[in-house]
């Protein structure tokens, strides 16, 4: 799947802010709702006049290539306050041959009522570039009760990548850690599943490279492809599909004719992953 977007710049704003601001308490000012419950609505949602806090540059350079960013919120310090993750990558273009550009990440989060941008705190020097991301996960990736960055790479149209990124969520920075890779990935999507008491991730590829990496409370992060799955993916969802206890995947877009989604079972058994197909999904209705 190919986008063609232009981001000139996303600006980040209370809009966002709202998010995660409705504990800090106070109203602002704006129009609010009309009709029989609009005062009693207004008295309960806040208001806020959007604000200008930063502007985002998804691309390493100042030419733009059609770079596509995204935003997600969540709790980087554990303290129920939510910060502002921003990751991008760069669509293709007609010119991608000769000059992609890597894209960054961001981290805003707060200090006292004010959102700030804190990714020079989150990251040591250039630890946010990376190749590209089209997908973010966070979870509990160390044992360490912290929600720690699984960054998959993903180059539109292109194979670059054959390095995979954990960032280990330390309190009030992340340490990367790089798992490198015999093979190109290109990731489109990610998921998350619970195992041997840590978070664990998977990697579906527009390929023939679907990749695990187990998560580690020693920080031994290890990388595995499966080899005995012909399909490819571009979305994958983890949860306990078949009521056994233990999590199974949904995959789609695998590749296959007609019936492409498929529900798939996995082993590992200490130095390669197995995934066994046992269903075959019915078509989506809409």
């Amino acid at each position: 799947m190919k986008f063609k977007r232009t981001v000139l710049a996303v600006s980040i704003s209370a809009a966002i802010a709202t998010l995660t601001a409705c504990g800090g308490g106070g109203g602002g000012g704006g129009a609010g709702p009309t009709g029989s419950n609009s005062a009693a609505i207004s008295s309960q949602v806040p208001f806020y006049t959007p604000t200008r806090v930063g502007a985002i540059v998804p691309l390493v350079t100042s030419t733009y290539n059609y770079g596509i960013s995204t935003p997600l919120s969540v709790d980087l310090t554990g303290t129920g306050k939510e910060n502002v993750v921003i990751y991008s990558t760069e669509s293709a273009s007609d010119t991608s041959s000769t000059d992609w550009k890597s894209s960054k990440l961001f981290v805003y989060g707060w200090s006292g009522n004010q959102l700030v941008d804190q990714t020079s705190q989150w990251f040591s020097g250039t630890d946010n570039v990376v190749v590209g991301a089209n997908m973010v996960k966070f979870g509990d990736l160390a044992g360490n009760g912290l929600q720690s960055m699984f960054v998959a790479p993903y180059t539109d149209e292109r194979r670059l990548a054959t390095q995979i990124s954990v960032f280990v969520n330390e309190g009030t920075r992340f340490t990367r850690y790089n798992i490198d890779l015999p093979y190109t990935l290109n990731s489109h999507d990610s998921t998350l599943f619970r195992y041997n008491g840590v978070d664990n991730a998977v990697a579906v590829d527009y390929g023939l490279n679907t990749t695990f990496v187990f998560g580690s409370n020693t920080r031994d992060f290890r990388a595995y492809s499966v080899n005995s799955w012909t399909g490819s993916g571009s979305a994958i969802a983890a949860g306990d599909f078949t009521g056994s206890g233990r999590p199974t995947f949904i995959i789609g877009d695998t590749g296959f004719n007609r019936y492409s989604t498929r529900l798939i079972d996995w082993a590992f058994n200490g130095s390669a992953v197995t995934l066994t197909e046992i269903g075959i999904l019915p078509l989506p209705r809409f």
